[in-house]
Formats: structure tokens, C-alpha cells, sequence
């Protein structure tokens, strides 16, 4: 990937996905200030920040500079070339019980075409076993914000009353969602939520489950 793109994703990414601040206001925090204009033409790798500027995005990240730039080319074990990416590890989400999430926890690889198909992708940890059969506790779910609506039977990551987590599969009712484990766990049983209900939790979709990878110490 041309350094120009892969800078471009990446301050989106931590703009949106880490600091989650609008463009505007990314753009005061530099010093001299930005226009929010400058900011997205940034994003979209029309222009690229000078040196300076990126050591204050650094600064305001929380990033080394090297986040900024493509990782080489290596030869895979078969001798084919692969590449890769490294993508925010946005705190764990608890699968079997809600619970707020929790700071950015660092970077993780992700395959770069994984990348290239869900540009604004990012990973939570799995806790717990009410997702066991498909995410076992300790993986990295992939999560795609990007989905515009629910599709039934999808694997999503949710936020209960605006900042508990959980991670369910979904059916959409009249007037809510049905959450669905999917656990080799019986005694776990599907939660309705019908915004009819006073005091029902308010739901909001962060975004579709679309991959999952296991920890490199993972033992089966």
C-alpha cells in the first residue's frame, strides 16, 4: 500500500475509532489549528501531513510514528508474498455479560485484504462464553461499524444504554431484537429487548462481527 493511503487510513482510524472526534475538532488540536477541510483531505490521501504535524498526531494519538506507515512485504511459509496491517485493539467486550468497554489496548495485525474490504475495521476481545461455538473466549472479534442495518441471524457487537457491551447474534422483532447466544452453554437463554417495555435498554449497534482471529499463544 503507498504510504500516502495507508497514512490517510490510519488518521481516520484513530480519529473515528480511538479518540472518536469529528475532523473540526482534530483539527484544533494542532497548533497552528486546521481546518476540518484539511483534516479530511489528510483522510482521503490527497494531501499528507509535514513532519511536524505528524509528530503532534503522534502526540495526540497516543502512537509511535511507525503506526503511521505500511508494514514490509514478508514471504509466507509457502514462499508467496503477504502483508499486513496493524489494526486498533479497541478493550474487551465481554460476550456472556455486559460490561463498559474498555480503553484501546494497543495494535494487532489483520490481513491486508481484510483491511482493504473494511477500511474503518477494528478488533474487541472476547470475553466469556455466550459466543463460544464461533468465538471462543480470549479471540479478537473483527468488527465492521460501517453496517448500515441489522440483518437477522448476524453476529453484532452492541452497546446497552450507550456504553455496556455485549456481543450477540440478532433477530429483529416489531419492536426491538431478540439476542441469541450461541454457546454450548444451556444455561444461557436469548434476551428480548421491546422498546413498548418501560424501562427497556436502549440498543445501538456498534457494528457487524465479520472475522475473528485466536491469540498467537492460543493452544487447542
Amino acid at each position: 500500500m503507498e504510504a500516502r493511503t495507508f497514512i490517510a487510513c490510519k488518521i481516520r482510524e484513530f480519529r473515528t475509532v480511538k479518540l472518536r472526534i469529528t475532523a473540526e475538532k482534530l483539527g484544533l488540536l494542532l497548533v497552528p489549528k486546521r481546518s476540518g477541510k484539511t483534516i479530511s483531505s489528510w483522510e482521503t490521501g490527497r494531501t499528507r501531513p509535514d513532519t511536524e504535524t505528524m509528530i503532534q498526531l503522534c502526540k495526540i494519538f497516543d502512537e509511535p510514528i511507525a503506526a503511521f506507515y505500511p508494514l514490509a512485504s514478508s514471504k509466507t511459509a509457502n514462499g508467496t508474498s503477504g502483508s499486513c496491517s496493524e489494526v486498533a485493539l479497541y478493550g474487551s467486550i465481554i460476550s456472556g455479560k455486559p460490561l463498559a468497554f474498555i480503553p484501546i489496548e494497543g495494535m494487532k495485525p489483520c490481513p491486508l485484504e481484510l483491511r482493504r474490504k473494511y477500511p474503518q475495521g477494528f478488533f474487541l476481545r472476547v470475553k466469556g462464553q455466550a459466543m463460544n461455538n464461533i468465538l471462543p473466549d480470549g479471540s479478537f472479534a473483527f468488527i465492521d461499524p460501517l453496517q448500515s442495518a441489522p440483518i437477522d441471524n448476524r453476529v453484532y457487537a452492541l452497546c446497552l444504554n450507550d456504553d455496556d457491551a455485549i456481543i450477540r447474534r440478532i433477530k429483529k422483532l416489531g419492536n426491538g431484537f431478540e439476542l441469541l447466544p450461541d454457546s454450548n452453554d444451556p444455561t444461557l437463554k436469548p434476551s428480548i429487548f421491546d422498546y413498548a417495555d418501560e424501562g427497556s435498554n436502549r440498543i445501538v449497534v456498534v457494528g457487524r462481527v465479520v472475522w475473528m482471529m485466536l491469540p498467537f499463544d492460543w493452544e487447542l
